[in-house]
């Protein structure tokens, strides 16, 4: 992943910052496909984030509850 400024773009200077791995992606995988997002919709708020406590509420998309330390980790694929 990387981003880049639209503000710098719009004047006239380099709007790119350094690419990173995203904690989901294979790093033997050949990731070049671009996507890209207009707005960022934050997940509902009656769900437990990234190392909460889920013992009482479940977790958000794309995680879930990891049996051993009852907090919500990230679903790696």
């Amino acid at each position: 992943m990387a981003a880049i400024s639209l503000d710098d773009l719009a004047a006239g200077k380099d709007p790119s910052f350094p690419a990173f791995w995203l904690p989901f992606q294979d790093v033997t995988a050949h990731n070049h496909i671009a996507q890209w997002v207009d707005m960022i919709v934050p997940p509902p708020q009656n769900c437990q984030q990234i190392g909460q406590d889920c013992t009482t509420l479940t977790c958000c998309a794309g995680e879930t509850c990891d049996a051993t330390t009852h907090t919500c980790v990230s679903i790696i694929l």
